[in-house]
Order: C-alpha cells, then sequence, then structure tokens
C-alpha cells in the first residue's frame, strides 16, 4: 500500500509541474536525465509553505524543475515535495548544467509573492548533514529550504573626485532584498579615517542626491576604530531605510585614492546570508593644485550625458571601465521587452520612473541592465561596446600575465571580480570564496544578474552577465561573458539578444 502512495505522489508530482500557473521550466515534456529534488522542510520567515505555493529548481537563471505543495511543508510532519530537475539538452538551455550549484526559489500564492534568496540545508536520506551538494544527473538529495529577512548596505559618495580641503557627501541605504520584514535593531559601521570627518546630522534628508532619514538612526560615536549607526525602525519586506554623511576631506599635500566600506554590523532577525554585508566606493583626490592645471584623470572619466564620473583601468592595451555603465534616459519594467527595440531595466525595479529607479540600491550598486539593441548606443563618447574579440583579448592577457588563481592558469574570475556583493562559496579560486582576496585586475565586476526571457530578474548575488557586440549565429543571439560565484573561470557563451545584461563599455 505504501508503495501505491508513492508512486500516486510521484504522478503527482510530475502532473503539478505541468499544472503550475507561475514557474516555467525551460524544458519541454518530461524533460531530460533529472535529479530528485525532496524538499522536506520550506518556509518563509518560519511559516511554512501552504497548498498551492511553488517550489523551483534554478540552475542560475534557469528554471530546471517545479513541484506545487499540497500541505504545509514542515519537517515531521510527513509530508514532501519532489521536484525533478531536468538536466540541459545538448547546447540548449533548457535545464541544469552538472557541477553547477543548486538554487530555489518560492513562490507565495496567496501573497502573490515570488522569493529568492533561499537558503538550502542538504541531507542524506538518513538526515545527516551534508555540505552543499551541485547538480548531478541521476542523483537524489534531500533539503531544508528556508527565506528569512537579509539586509544588505550600498553606498553612494558625491562627488568621489577631491581637491585638497572639500566637503563630499555619502549616502548609505540599507535595503532587505528577501522580500521578508525584518525584526530587531541594525547596526551600521564605517572605519574611521583621518583623513575625513563629519559631524552627524539627525535632521537630514537628502544626501549624494539621495532621499535619506536620519530620523530613524542614532549615531554612536564610542568606538575608536569604528563610526557606529544603529536603528531600530522596521524596515518593510524589500524596503529601504537609508541615512546620510555631509563630510569633509582634507587630502593634505598628497594625491591618491581611498576606500570607504558600509558594513552590517549586526542586524537581528533580518541577516540570513552574509555574504552581501559590505559594500564600498572608492574616492580619488589631489592636493591643493595651481590655477590653469588639471587633476590627473588617469583612473576616472565624466560621462557628459548625466555627468557620472567612473573609474576606468588599463589592461594591456585595452582601457575599461571599471564599473558597470549606469546611462538611463529611460526604464521598463521587467514585462517589457524586444529583441529589436532597445529596452533599459534596474534589477527588480517594476516601474517607468527615471528618477525612483536611480534612486534605487541596486541602480547605485550595479547600474542598469539593457537589452542589445540598448546597449549598442549607450556607450559614452569615445567609448564603445566592447566585441567578442574585444573580451577575448583581454582575458588572455589576464591569463598570460599572472592573474589566474595563486598566479597561473585561466582561472581569472576571482582576479576580475569586485572584493563585495558575491554570495558565499566553499569552492577556493571563486568569486565567493574569500572575496577579500578578489580583484587585482581592477575590474570590480559584480554579480547584478541579468533580466531574463521570462520577464523576470535572476542571479544578483550570484553572478554578473557583461555583453558584447557581436552576434552569434543562433538567431536573435549574441556573445556574452560571465562570471559566477562558485566557477574560477570567465565563461562565454550566446544567448537572447532581449535579455537585459550589465555592461562595460571599452575606450575607442
Amino acid at each position: 500500500m505504501k508503495k501505491l502512495i508513492l508512486v500516486w505522489m510521484l504522478f503527482l508530482g510530475s502532473y503539478f509541474v505541468w499544472g503550475q500557473s507561475h514557474f516555467i521550466p525551460a524544458f519541454e515534456g518530461y524533460g531530460l536525465s533529472h535529479m530528485n529534488l525532496y524538499v522536506l522542510d520550506a518556509r518563509v520567515a518560519g511559516i511554512p509553505l501552504e497548498a498551492g505555493d511553488e517550489v523551483a529548481a534554478f540552475d542560475g537563471q534557469i528554471c530546471c524543475g517545479v513541484g506545487i505543495v499540497t500541505q504545509p511543508l514542515a519537517f515531521g510532519q510527513g509530508d514532501y515535495l519532489l521536484i525533478n530537475a531536468s538536466m540541459a539538452e545538448g547546447t540548449l538551455s533548457n535545464g541544469f548544467t552538472p557541477g553547477h550549484p543548486i538554487s530555489l526559489r518560492f513562490w507565495d500564492s496567496s501573497a502573490m509573492k515570488e522569493y529568492g534568496g533561499v537558503v538550502l540545508q542538504f541531507t542524506d536520506a538518513t538526515m545527516a548533514k551534508l555540505s552543499a551538494v551541485p547538480y548531478n544527473p541521476g542523483e537524489t538529495i534531500f533539503l531544508l529550504a528556508s527565506v528569512d529577512a537579509d539586509v544588505t548596505p550600498s553606498i553612494t559618495i558625491s562627488p568621489n573626485i577631491l581637491e585638497g580641503v572639500a566637503p563630499f557627501e555619502v549616502a548609505i541605504r540599507v535595503t532587505e532584498i528577501n522580500q521578508v520584514e525584518p525584526g530587531g535593531e541594525v547596526t551600521v559601521v564605517i572605519p574611521r579615517d583621518s583623513r575625513w570627518s563629519f559631524s552627524w546630522d539627525p535632521a537630514m534628508n537628502s544626501a549624494a542626491g539621495l532621499t535619506v532619514d536620519n530620523a530613524a538612526w542614532n549615531y554612536d560615536d564610542s568606538d575608536a576604530a569604528l563610526h557606529i549607526f544603529r536603528s531600530s525602525a522596521v524596515i518593510p519586506a524589500g524596503g529601504v531605510l537609508p541615512f546620510g554623511l555631509r563630510a569633509m576631506f582634507d587630502a593634505g599635500n598628497s594625491r591618491g585614492n581611498f576606500v570607504i566600506t558600509s558594513q552590517i554590523g549586526s542586524a537581528n532577525g533580518g541577516d540570513s546570508q552574509s555574504g552581501n554585508n559590505a559594500d564600498s566606493e572608492r574616492i580619488d583626490y589631489f592636493a591643493g593644485i595651481q590655477i590653469g592645471t588639471k587633476p590627473d584623470t588617469a583612473n576616472s572619466f565624466k560621462d557628459q550625458r548625466d555627468g557620472k564620473v567612473y573609474r576606468k583601468v588599463k589592461i594591456g592595451n585595452q582601457v575599461w571601465m571599471a564599473e558597470n555603465l549606469a546611462y538611463l534616459p529611460a526604464v521598463s519594467s521587467p514585462s517589457s521587452g524586444s529583441e529589436s527595440a532597445p529596452f533599459m531595466y534596474v534589477y527588480d525595479y517594476n516601474g517607468t520612473d527615471v528618477h525612483a529607479a536611480r534612486a534605487t540600491a541596486n541602480y547605485s550598486t550595479y547600474g542598469v541592465l539593457y537589452n542589445w539593441p540598448a546597449a549598442m548606443t549607450a556607450c559614452p563618447e569615445g567609448w564603445h561596446l566592447p566585441g567578442d574579440a574585444e573580451w577575448t583579448t583581454l582575458s588572455e592577457y589576464l591569463i598570460n600575465n599572472g592573474y589566474g588563481y595563486e598566479g597561473s592558469g585561466d582561472d581569472i574570475a576571482k582576479s576580475m571580480a569586485a572584493a563585495t556583493s558575491w554570495d558565499d562559496s566553499s569552492i577556493t579560486g571563486t568569486p565567493g570564496n574569500h572575496p577579500a582576496g578578489n580583484n587585482s585586475s581592477g575590474l570590480s565586476m559584480l554579480p547584478g544578474g541579468m533580466r531574463t526571457g521570462s520577464a523576470s530578474f535572476a542571479g544578483m548575488g550570484l553572478q554578473g552577465y557583461w555583453l558584447s557586440a557581436t552576434e552569434s549565429t543562433t538567431e536573435f543571439y549574441i556573445w556574452y561573458r560571465r562570471l559566477l560565484h562558485t566557477i574560477s573561470s570567465l565563461n562565454r557563451n550566446d544567448y537572447y539578444k532581449g535579455n537585459g545584461y550589465s555592461v562595460r563599455c571599452v575606450k575607442d
């Protein structure tokens, strides 16, 4: 009788994959070379998923299997959810790639809300805990899955090129990214530096061009090494709690650059992942100079269209932007797109108000996601979207000049990736493993995710995608480059023109 029940449940599991209404698997039919994922417990803020909710297995932005919950998914109550995750078929991006990390997403059908940032605990059939298990066809794995509040900071400094004794403003935006309301006090710390100072203004409501709410924060000046900022205000699910500083910098008789870093010190009830706990911005500074001379702009340039200053870096004979392009004359929601007309997106922004999109933490951190037609004309004057061959020139220079992990090889991802914002990885030599050692190239590449062909955003924290100007031989496809938090090399692949990708421009 038990065997009959199990067979019936497996049949229902397959039925619900095709009867589901939110997540759509990339494959068609029953799929290929499955991996069996048994979800024994699935919760949002401690509350089990209910009947009608959905759990989907993803490889990056690719949905490779879906299951619909039939009764509360709470461990110890006898129920489970089986997801038959399907492997990619040949060169098609319609399933998982063996060896890639497993990730899940939830759909709350009553709240009509999708949750990323799902934390997984892998176990075997005896419930013994395992380290992270990658996709592998034919295998069976058991999982406990949960989504809790997760807060992350983003820092904006304006201006970030300073001459002599000069004022500047700092905006810190603490954002809850898992769509779960956190509880308890949030603390942000900034290391002290004798070159700059500020006076705390609890009435301040604007900094670096952004709205802030200093009244919701308190400044603790008691630590000799850190500036400490605390707030007990409630951050709404997916919401932002910002504060700002008006500061003064004194370069003395020197010139150079330094970094201001904001970091989550604590977030009781609101910090489920540690890999996104810090954000940094660099200031280039100069000693006082005589009239008629110009500051050294070797490391930066200004986009005359909107006044934004970008860092740049010379790699071999090429000069690359060291930040993602953020030019945004118009913005669309992810539900709109095309492979022939230009579209621009900001991760997790679902409107058309350019000012509101620019005020988001994701815009400040990751810039803009462009489809291919938009990217082809998005770079500033004197710069252009790199072709596939130019990307290859960059990677070959890094490989041949000791930028591989531990000084050799093609495992250059860590040297290209920024030292912040990457999700954790247990695999040595990858961007998510000890990210403080990243970015020896100075390219500061960030995991900004993409706008997918299924009209949603995916991959932030896990991976970044950068467009090339070169079309693939596959219709409506272009070549791009990708960094993944668990992969040590720079990937080259082709994909749909209508998706939204990050852009790095290269100098003409």
